[in-house]
């Protein structure tokens, strides 16, 4: 033969060729690879965006805290102030205190601190402890206010530890015993 001079190259040991069923895994591997990374980057994003919407909403709560509380400081000084004869009563026993006549009592149901209006949804007297001698009884009662509703907040209610002593009744503490409750 001596027309066609063929020349053999090398394979290198152990290779093989490729048959029609092993040709083209890798376009599917990396379609895959790629698929997973742009969930977990999706989902990091989720995580992400939840984490700032549930800051955002604790951050609005504690400004409402902040403003219940502000609320409730400003009443109870009227009360302290003006009104000390009605530190002893429940809200319902108000309108027929001698201490205070009727034209009052709205500006003490509702008021506004910093552009935010509140109302007054209970008083209650507690009982008083019986450790402390007659002329330092302590005296708890329970407050209860609401802010009103506005820029689409439902309005928030919430309760507040009123400690009072001596006679005539002082403020001593005000605490705040938490949220009760929404309303639309």
């Amino acid at each position: 033969m001596t027309g066609h001079l063929v020349r053999r190259v090398g394979l290198p040991r152990g290779f093989r060729p490729r048959g029609a069923a092993e040709a083209g895994f890798l376009l599917p591997l990396a379609s895959t690879a790629s698929f997973v990374l742009l969930l977990g980057c999706l989902s990091l994003q989720t995580l992400t965006l939840q984490n700032a919407h549930r800051l955002a909403s604790l951050a609005r709560l504690r400004a409402a805290e902040d403003q219940l509380m502000s609320s409730a400081q400003h009443l109870v000084a009227l009360l302290q102030n003006q009104h000390r004869c009605l530190l002893t009563l429940a809200l319902d026993q108000w309108s027929t205190a001698s201490c205070v006549s009727p034209g009052q009592l709205p500006v003490l149901a509702q008021g506004e601190v910093q552009a935010v209006s509140y109302q007054l949804v209970g008083w209650q007297p507690l009982a008083t402890t019986g450790m402390a001698p007659a002329d330092s009884a302590e005296t708890r009662a329970e407050l209860l206010l609401e802010l009103k509703a506005a820029n689409g907040q439902p309005a928030l209610r919430s309760a507040f530890a009123v400690a009072l002593q001596g006679t005539p009744p002082q403020v001593r503490d005000l605490r705040l015993l938490g949220l009760r409750g929404t309303t639309p």
